[in-house]
């Protein structure tokens, strides 16, 4: 198996879960974050809001994410803290910024054109039905482009 193979169903493990998930006991706490892409000798910052619980998930499906003890933040093993949540994620589904915000921003950035699925937004990211259908389309998306 590829390593974008390998990417693509770990994002479908990670849509089945989140798609049997009506209520989260924090799913009104929502997180911003900046990051940062590195273009040809320039940075362009995005900012990024998403819904908390999400990646507080990501121990319950894989084995290799843990709580980060001082932090109390989801890291896969071996990650830096100091990178924090959004890091490891990008790196253990293999996405690019702009895939990492189509997938998980509630803020209606997503690239439905490009990438399927339809809009988050406050609403209908509460629970994890939308998101996990947007992964699902998603992959679909990336195994066309592949083939």
């Amino acid at each position: 198996m590829n390593e974008k193979e390998t990417y693509n169903n770990r994002l479908l493990i990670f849509a089945d879960h989140l798609s049997h998930i009506a209520y989260h006991r924090s799913h009104e706490l929502i997180e911003e974050v900046e990051v940062v892409a590195l273009e040809v000798n320039f940075r362009v910052a995005y900012t990024v809001k998403y819904r908390h619980w999400i990646f507080d998930e990501l121990p319950n499906v894989f084995e290799s994410w843990c709580y980060h003890e001082a932090t109390g933040n989801s890291l896969h093993e071996g990650d830096d803290p100091e990178e924090g949540t959004i890091a490891s994620v990008i790196d253990f589904f293999g996405l690019t910024l702009e895939e990492f915000g189509h997938l998980f921003d509630i803020e209606e950035c997503q690239l439905t054109d490009e990438f399927g699925g339809e809009k988050l937004s406050l609403e209908n990211s509460l629970t994890g039905t939308v998101i996990a259908g947007n992964i699902v389309e998603f992959v679909k998306k990336r195994r066309t482009l592949l083939s």
